[in-house]
């Protein structure tokens, strides 16, 4: 190999050993506590946040924005067991700088409000970061993702009275909108009312005859909405205490 050659061989490899050596390297491992869980449990998340590279994370902030299956827990947030209670983890928590062999831990709480499809609820995390490969060179911005927990949901078969419940709540809905549909009628009544006398063809005693009739229907159909209302209330509370 000529002196040209080999000079050129060793630039080659300093190249590729100061690439590999001038950036952090950001390790995201999130854990979860609970494997299977129920609609209304909390799932504890942990989350490990590593810089296994030569050179510092700056500004790091870890950022995981939830599935519409779990609401974030306000005031759950630790940061190396340290509350932050003003943190929320969809819109980011600040990690600050983040030095080589430097590990944080993050927990944070969500509960469980939906079930999706497949039944399992998966979740990522991600850390967004700035560097500089040495003092003074430009800043370069990096992110990290961590691996996917997943919670099995388990699903168990309605009880009769839950059962009864939403055939009470079926029909309840049902009765609204007949009393709904029986408003918007009563609402072109006094509207066609009113355009006829307008038009002349009515007298305004008849359009007087046609609203009081239609304040009598209303009043009664506002009634019956209140009724459908203390109904479902009563419905809500049926099952509370067999399940």
């Amino acid at each position: 190999m000529s002196k040209k050659e080999t000079t050129a061989s060793n630039l080659t490899n300093t190249k590729a050993l100061v690439s590999t050596l001038d950036r952090p390297h950001i390790e995201v491992n999130k854990s979860v506590n609970k494997e299977e869980a129920k609609v209304k449990d909390v799932l504890t998340f942990t989350v490990l946040v590593t810089n296994t590279g030569a050179v510092d994370a700056q500004k790091a902030i870890l950022k995981d924005v939830l599935p519409k299956e779990l609401k974030f827990v306000l005031g759950s947030v630790f940061v190396d067991g340290v509350s932050q209670p003003n943190a929320h983890i969809s819109s980011g928590v600040p990690l600050g700088t983040i030095v080589p062999e430097q590990l944080v831990a993050v927990t944070f709480q969500a509960k469980i409000v939906n079930i999706p499809p497949d039944e399992i609820v998966k979740n990522k995390a991600k850390v967004n970061f700035e560097y500089e490969s040495v003092p003074g060179a430009p800043v370069t911005k990096g992110e990290a993702i961590s691996n996917e927990t997943r919670t099995k949901l388990l699903v168990r078969p309605l009880t009769n009275c839950e059962k009864s419940q939403a055939t009470v709540e079926f029909s309840i809905a049902e009765q609204e909108k007949a009393v709904q549909a029986l408003l918007d009628v009563e609402a072109e009544k006094g509207r066609a009312a009113h355009q006829a006398v307008e038009d002349g063809k009515i007298a305004s005693e008849e359009q007087q005859l046609i609203d009081d009739s239609k304040n009598r229907t209303v009043t009664a159909l506002t009634a019956l909405s209140q009724v459908l209302a203390s109904k479902r209330t009563a419905n809500q509370d049926l099952c509370k205490g067999c399940k």
